[in-house]
């Protein structure tokens, strides 16, 4: 304790109504109440005077009081972290400077080593304690940890699709993401599903908001579109193998794009021309290749070449009229 009265502290059973005498100066002691912590750390002497009587002599006893640096664990604190700070030491959020040669124990009552990891060590109040010193008992201070749970978006992935593919949940795509995030594309906020026939290709972002004590998140979703190959329409025909030669992807319907690959009945890649003098009767594939997440596209156009009639080459032939 830092108030000591001295008179109890004397041997040989003193007797009370003396005066007190502060030898050294400490100015710590007021009549015979010494106060430890004003007068600081050091060894201080007191004497103790009781005055002569009619019969006897003055007495005097010294007292000697050491004042020992007993130990200080500081003054409770506490701190509230985000759940991805790293680690740090608990001896700094410690208040009214704390000697550094203590020992930790966390909230379950086990030893800590001072040093606190928000990812794996639970939050709590963690105890702090500096063994006594001398006649000094030890002293403790607590520091109360709070740890804030993080905001997390996902990690950042890509997504390829088709133009005539349905619409897509981007949140779906973020594995173990904090809900209730917003979305932002290319062309402002949106809802979180992609929509081939109105979004487009480019980043997506989701935000997920902080706290005081964390800082938001986002995660990126890169979306790349692909138009879907349009082979067009099948179709079928009847020709005769006397006609013109034509193009059969002018036979197809559905306005199918340009640069395909046609193939006769038996998978031989064959040209865009139809020879209807030559080529034979059967189905013509045209083959449209998809890009990405675009599978690819074919039409077929069934034709059927009718031979043409031949009535042969005229000729002339003399006869006599008298043959039989």
């Amino acid at each position: 304790e830092n108030f000591v009265v001295l008179y109890p502290l004397l041997g040989g059973a003193p007797q009370p109504g003396g005066d007190w005498f502060d030898v050294d100066g400490s100015g710590a002691m007021v009549n015979g109440v010494f106060n430890a912590g004003a007068a600081g750390v050091g060894t201080w002497h007191f004497e103790y005077v009781l005055e002569a009587s009619a019969s006897c002599v003055s007495d005097t006893s010294v007292l000697t009081v050491e004042v020992l640096e007993g130990p200080n664990a500081g003054c409770d604190g506490g701190v509230t972290v985000c759940a991805n700070t790293g680690g740090f030491l608990l001896l700094q959020f410690v208040n009214c400077s704390p000697d550094a040669t203590g020992t930790w124990t966390d909230p379950g009552g086990f030893p800590h080593d001072g040093s606190f990891d928000p990812t794996t060590d639970p939050e709590g109040e963690y105890v702090y304690e500096v063994a006594g010193v001398g006649d000094c008992p030890s002293t403790q201070s607590i520091v109360t940890v709070n740890v804030d749970p993080a905001p997390f978006a996902g990690q950042d992935t890509v997504l390829s699709i088709c133009s005539e593919d349905l619409p897509v949940d981007l949140s779906a795509l973020l594995i173990g993401e904090t809900p209730n995030g917003s979305w932002v594309g290319p062309g402002g906020p949106m809802n979180g599903f992609y929509n081939p026939a109105i979004h487009g290709s480019g980043p997506y972002f989701y935000n997920v908001q902080g706290s005081l004590f964390c800082v938001p998140d986002q995660a990126q979703v890169m979306v790349t579109e692909n138009l879907a190959p349009n082979a067009g329409l099948d179709n079928a025909l009847t020709i005769c193998s006397s006609a013109a030669p034509f193009n059969m992807r002018g036979e197809l319907s559905g306005n199918p794009d340009l640069g395909g690959t046609w193939y006769d009945a038996g998978a031989v890649v064959h040209s865009e021309f139809f020879q209807p003098a030559t080529d034979d009767s059967g189905p013509y594939t045209y083959l449209i290749l998809g890009l990405g997440a675009c599978e690819n596209d074919t039409a077929v156009l069934t034709v059927n070449v009718v031979q043409a009639a031949n009535a042969g080459n005229g000729d002339t032939l003399s006869v006599c009229a008298t043959e039989t």
